[in-house]
């Protein structure tokens, strides 16, 4: 059980609005499309009408229309601070 908690990330996806997402390279981005299928990747770039991410070296195009829901990795502190008194714990019951 410790073992799945410690190797948790620190980062969340947090929901955002399509339009309210700035163009900023680099971000991860996590992509449900009306499908269901889920695409993640690093934000390349965005307009009105679609957005491009890089997946694995390769960009792919996803249109506004096919987007069901999206969401940027976001630093989480209260997933960090977990990690870091789970550690302790650990530490101090050896």
């Amino acid at each position: 059980m410790l073992i799945l908690i410690s190797l948790q990330s620190c980062f969340t996806y947090k929901s955002v609005n399509y339009n309210s997402i700035i163009n900023e390279k680099n971000k991860k981005i996590k992509v449900t499309k009306i499908d269901k299928t889920n695409i993640k990747g690093r934000l390349i770039s965005i307009n009105k009408k679609s957005m491009v991410l890089e997946k694995k070296g390769k960009n792919q195009t996803i249109v506004k229309d096919e987007i069901n829901e999206v969401k940027i990795r976001k630093f989480s502190y209260l997933k960090t601070l977990r990690f870091i008194g789970l550690g302790l714990i650990r530490t101090i019951f050896r």
